[in-house]
């Protein structure tokens, strides 16, 4: 069995799809409540949700796309099927002896899915780009020198215009990284790093303008996604870290280790601008927040919670706590409040709000005082929370203080939630009475739970899932003990893609 029992959950941070916008849909042919997805399983066969990987459902709401080992056991492939018609179709070519797909990316306007694998020379994992409907796959990358490779899944992404794949592989010489730009049906490949070294990471910026890099340990970079003139971002500096683009494309943010400081600068060059007064330390470092208008900064300086605007200016004090800030702050949706924890790692935690201009903390729990994994809604109504020790609870308030409410009405363990684009659902994984986990949606104002699955056969369990517009897609093994398979299920009888 490849792919084991562990769990497999992803969160959806995508683009708001037309269902949410108020377009009408027609209903699907046939019924869509615990309906198998991926196709009959060869013995020793399973199908998994990929890890970290919130893309197995499409955008546009029409397909489902997925990696099994679903014709030969223990050899990974890679599947798509249609939520309009119930049809699947094989995606990648004919693998070598000992090839398998390992990942997979499917382009925003849903057209196409980029995928890796060692499909002509085992252990060479290359990038090939397909139509997401079947068709014939096209490698990306150029020739790769002996033992080059586009080595993990975070090497390629998509732009979001869906036009290029920009990769980082030792495309050129072994061992040596460099960063290249494609499009995305196949083409001529451009090199986007500069001279200087080689890109120990990179980002895209959300208009699909520009590529930002580091390079070694003090040097930042920028240039154009289809090739250019690189830009140096960062003046000397001793060692950069938590490089972040502004979701609107026109700045980065950095931190400078060996000094403290938080930087600011435009995403093409221009003048520096710093950011805060005092030092933030390693420690702090990780609670680094944008919020996603991309007019401040959040951030938290010796246990003390600051914003700060990204064009520069002095920071604001938000919160002196009352214990410590557990964790990192959230930010709402809509720019306008921070969500934090304030407590022990080990000891009382409370929940609270404050907006993010500044004003007065709003305490949002109720006791006991032990709150973990809060999660808040699309609308920025809303936050759901658990209580470590009594994860059987899954307790929801408005956003900015109001009545809490107890939203889990099945009896068991909570072990994961996520809120759908429809800020009136949450999707929930709850293990109920004889440890059978199943999984359900409710809303956070109270009420039933709805469970999402069929009745699973004995000893069956769902394992994980996958939310995206009104579907969700889930891992069980619903019709055969120890065989995991994919499942979805919508939210609403109403709103279909």
């Amino acid at each position: 069995m490849l792919f084991g029992t562990s769990l497999v959950v992803c969160v959806l941070c995508m683009a708001t799809p037309s269902w949410a916008q108020g377009r009408a849909h027609h209903a699907p042919p046939f019924p869509w409540s615990g309906q198998k997805v991926s196709g009959p399983m060869t013995p020793g066969g399973d199908a998994a949700v990929v890890q970290y990987e919130p893309e197995s459902l499409s955008i546009d709401g029409r397909w489902v796309v997925y990696l099994a080992d679903q014709d030969t056991d223990e050899v990974v492939e890679l599947y798509s099927f249609s939520l309009r018609d119930g049809s699947r179709r094989k995606l990648n070519g004919a693998l070598v002896a000992g090839g398998d797909v390992q990942g997979f990316r499917i382009s925003p306007d849903s057209t196409r899915v980029v995928y890796r694998a060692d499909q002509d020379l085992d252990e060479q994992l290359e990038i090939y780009s397909v139509p997401i409907s079947g068709g014939v796959p096209v490698r990306l990358d150029g020739p790769m020198v002996a033992g080059g490779d586009v080595p993990y899944d975070a090497d390629y992404v998509i732009s979001s215009d869906s036009q290029r794949v920009v990769y980082r592989a030792d495309e050129q010489t072994d061992e040596a990284f460099e960063l290249f730009s494609v499009p995305i049906a196949g083409g001529t490949s451009v090199e986007l790093s500069p001279a200087s070294g080689v890109p120990a990471g990179f980002h895209l910026s959300a208009d699909a303008s520009r590529a930002v890099m580091k390079i070694g340990l003090t040097e930042i970079w920028s240039v154009p996604i289809a090739g250019g003139t690189p830009i140096l971002l960062t003046p000397a500096h001793s060692s950069v870290d938590g490089v972040i683009v502004t979701p609107d494309s026109g700045r980065v943010v950095y931190r400078v280790r060996t000094l403290g400081g938080l930087y600011s600068v435009p995403i093409a060059g221009g003048t520096t601008l710093q950011l805060n007064d005092e030092p933030i330390g390693d420690g702090d470092a990780p609670t680094l927040r944008i919020t996603p208008d991309s007019s401040r900064m959040v951030f938290v300086r010796s246990n003390h919670l600051y914003t700060v605007s990204t064009a520069g200016g002095p920071p604001t004090l938000l919160v002196t706590p009352i214990e410590d800030l557990v964790g990192a702050p959230h930010i709402t949706p809509d720019s306008s409040r921070v969500v934090y924890i304030d407590g022990t790692v080990f000891g009382e935690r409370w929940l609270y709000s404050v907006p993010i201009t500044g004003g007065t903390p709003v305490v949002l729990n109720l006791p006991p005082n032990h709150v973990a994994s809060p999660e808040i809604s699309p609308d920025s109504g809303h936050v759901v929370f658990t209580h470590q020790g009594l994860s059987s609870e899954l307790l929801a308030t408005p956003i900015a203080g109001g009545a809490q409410v107890d939203v889990n009405q099945v009896p068991g363990t909570v072990f994961d939630y996520e809120f759908s684009r429809d800020p009136s659902k949450v999707v929930f994984l709850a293990g109920s009475a004889g440890d059978v986990w199943q999984l359900f949606a409710v809303s956070p104002s109270g009420g039933a739970a709805r469970t999402l699955n069929r009745p699973l056969v004995a000893g069956g369990d769902v394992t994980g899932f996958v939310v995206r517009g009104p579907w969700v897609l889930y891992r069980a093994d619903q019709d055969t003990n120890d065989v995991f398979e994919l499942y979805v299920s919508r939210l609403t009888t109403t709103d279909f893609r």
